[in-house]
């Protein structure tokens, strides 16, 4: 079921976990609907599907459940249908303290600093758009006064001369003038100020640190050496914990239907996850410590790096 979870492989169970994760963090809530064979309650557990939180809620309808039922709205305009709490993985991130049988997604107490970002990008393609480059101010000489109709001539003929392609034509004004540059400069146009706050505080509540993430927060200030570091705590601090708990979350609402067994239990593997792995150069030079002390033997050392 875990290598299947859907027939015919529509979707795998890579796309479901990253699903998962991602409806955790947005909403703090994801779900897995059972599909069974037979008896709709009790049957085998044939078919894993991904629900979305918009789609579907626990209810209690009963003094003293805790949940008596899942409200599932799989078509609009229609009651939504009653899902068993049998039948329903529900992952949670945190707990909500103002409703605890849902989870808490931490991008939800920073939609403000969301929309600054939003705001942030929608700001520079409005200057990008509204020709953001250098303007040009032009200003009679000598306390000439231009009549309206002067200087909505000039300025049709500046348009016409130096908008669009025509930008680094020769300017030769029939009245004694000067031309002043006004507006913004490509180095005033650096907004990269107005993304630091809101990706710093993103990446912070999310668990992932800037330079993980490829944020410009971050990269400003990475290098190589504190990128592994950063990467191994994320790894260790974020990563295992989720794994953890999803983990334990199966081991508790779906193993049940096929092992009673508490020895027998679902894991993720980290045997092969490469941040937690030692670095060769400090392992080797750890076991020949080891062996000349002398605190282990030479077969111990060849045995702890995969050698006969």
């Amino acid at each position: 079921l875990l290598d299947e979870p859907t027939p015919g492989g529509v979707l795998s169970m890579d796309e479901i976990l990253f699903w998962t994760a991602w409806a955790k963090h947005i909403d703090g809530n994801a779900y897995w609907l059972k599909v069974r064979s037979g008896n709709s309650e009790t049957g085998n557990v044939i078919e894993l599907w991904p629900v979305s939180p918009l789609l579907m809620t626990p209810v209690t309808a009963t003094r003293g459940d805790w949940i008596s039922y899942y409200a599932y709205q799989m078509e609009p305009g229609k009651p939504p249908e009653r899902v068993p709490v049998q039948n329903v993985v529900h992952f949670r991130l945190g707990l909500d303290d103002r409703d605890m049988r849902k989870g808490l997604a931490p991008l939800k107490a920073l939609v403000r600093q969301i929309s600054t970002d939003d705001e942030a990008d929608k700001f520079v393609a409005a200057l990008l758009k509204n020709y953001a480059v250098p303007g040009l101010v032009v200003i009679p000489s000598g306390g000439t006064t231009l009549q309206e109709s002067d200087a909505d001539r000039i300025t049709a003929k500046l348009k016409q001369k130096f908008g669009n392609d025509n930008r680094g034509n020769i300017a030769v004004m029939s009245k004694e003038s000067t031309i002043a540059s006004f507006g913004f400069s490509p180095k005033d146009l650096d907004m990269s100020i107005l993304h630091r706050i809101p990706e710093e505080r993103i990446s912070a509540v999310i668990g992932v640190p800037a330079i993980v993430a490829g944020l410009g927060a971050g990269l400003d200030r990475g290098t190589y050496a504190n990128f592994k570091e950063a990467r191994e705590m994320f790894t260790e601090s974020k990563l295992i914990p989720q794994w953890r708990t999803d983990g334990k979350k199966i081991n508790t609402s779906l193993k049940p239907d096929f092992a009673g067994n508490a020895r027998v239990y679902v894991g993720f593997d980290l045997t092969d996850v490469r941040a937690l792995q030692e670095d060769e150069d400090s392992k080797y030079t750890r076991l020949s410590v080891a062996v000349k002390q002398p605190f282990m033997t030479r077969n111990e050392a060849r045995n702890d790096i995969g050698l006969d």
